[in-house]
């Protein structure tokens, strides 16, 4: 087959883009062709002949016209080249599959946003249009999406058919698997951040916003015993402008221990390196980067509102209320750094017996299937 896959920007390490490419990689093992369409292309070109990078140049200036303007050069480019199928992974309507990693807009807009502005600025209006798109009844357009939550929202908002929707498994690197030299691994990364036996390394990984929770982070370590609080060092590894969360680090007093490396290409050796992952996001659709944690053996500890909280909570054991509540995440940060020993005995039974690798396999069998 012939496949146009759709994505506004490509860069390394991105957590949509991780999953664009694998797809991308599986379907060219299946020996399809397949053609990436994207205004920007950051880091190496893949090397596979079965596939190609095309660059969409873009004329607009505000994020939500480029994003129409990206949506009507797609089809048109397309159109003209006759591809099998047409697949989004972002919110552009008309396509055969749309691989759904984000939450719902109309769910989440409303929380952060007044009616009004919603229902006037062209920006948001531009959004929801696309996303309606894509939803409502009656089209052709098939959603890959990652977890239950968003299927529950789908349909909430726009009565979306449940035969249109298709729950993928979790899809992580497989580079993050606990091996048989990880203790060598570790140690090794351990040393390399001048970290000795007896402190605590926390760790946090994504885009450094306040969408992540960092202020979260950074507010529960300062509520630990001081005793316990003087051997964790927290390491936040993601691209982002760390300033606001320097200063609040320093006001709660906190800033030695707290650590902002940027990007980092050495994730799954990080991940070893750790003892407990800390992810209290405001809103994450997913979060691959929890599934990749589990999977070296690195117990989790997230809020509910990440996609996939019910990995962890299976894991651990740790569960935690929707809504967010600080008390009760720092109360069960204090219970797992105070039992890391039987957590991370857990994490490992467990990850040895989860599926955390199939999702670009399933979610080619579905386009194959369809179309």
């Amino acid at each position: 087959m012939r496949l146009a896959f759709a994505i506004f920007k490509y860069f390394p390490h991105g957590g949509l883009q991780c999953d664009m490419m694998r797809l991308a990689q599986e379907a060219a093992r299946r020996k399809h062709q397949v053609s990436i369409y994207t205004s920007n292309w950051q880091g190496e070109m893949p090397l596979d002949e079965n596939i190609s990078v095309n660059l969409i140049t873009q004329q607009r200036r505000s994020n939500h016209a480029r994003a129409i303007e990206f949506e009507a050069k797609f089809h048109a480019l397309t159109q003209e080249r006759q591809y099998d199928a047409l697949v989004a992974f972002n919110r552009i309507g008309g396509c055969d599959f749309y691989f759904a990693a984000d939450n719902c807009l109309a769910e989440e807009l409303p929380k952060t946003r007044p009616a009004w502005q919603l229902r006037l600025l062209p920006r948001y209006r531009s959004y929801l249009k696309q996303e309606k798109s894509i939803f409502v009844p009656n089209l052709n357009t098939r959603i890959l999406h990652i977890t239950e939550q968003q299927k529950q929202d789908f349909q909430h908002h726009y009565n979306t058919e449940t035969e249109r929707l298709f729950l993928l498994p979790p899809g992580m690197n497989p580079a993050c698997k606990r091996g048989q030299d990880a203790e060598m691994r570790r140690e090794l990364q351990r040393r390399q951040l001048g970290l000795s036996a007896e402190q605590i390394m926390l760790i946090q990984i994504g885009a450094l916003t306040l969408g992540k929770g960092v202020d979260r982070n950074l507010e529960a370590l300062a509520q630990l015993p001081l005793p316990l609080r003087k051997q964790v060092q927290f390491y936040f590894v993601g691209a982002g402008k760390p300033g606001k969360f320097q200063t609040l680090a320093r006001k709660l007093d906190v800033a030695k221990q707290v650590h902002f490396p940027g990007a980092r290409s050495d994730v799954p050796d990080l991940l070893l390196a750790a003892d407990l992952m800390s992810h209290p996001a405001r809103n994450e659709a997913a979060g691959s980067v929890l599934i990749e944690s589990l999977a070296a053996g690195t117990p989790v500890l997230c809020s509910a509102e990440c996609g996939f909280s019910n990995y962890p909570m299976e894991a651990t054991g740790l569960h935690l209320s929707r809504p967010y509540q600080a008390a009760e995440y720092q109360k069960n940060l204090l219970l797992a750094l105070q039992n890391l020993p039987e957590l991370k005995a857990k994490t490992r039974t467990y990850a040895e017996n989860a599926d955390f690798y199939s999702r670009a396999a399933k979610a080619i069998d579905i386009i194959e299937k369809y179309s």
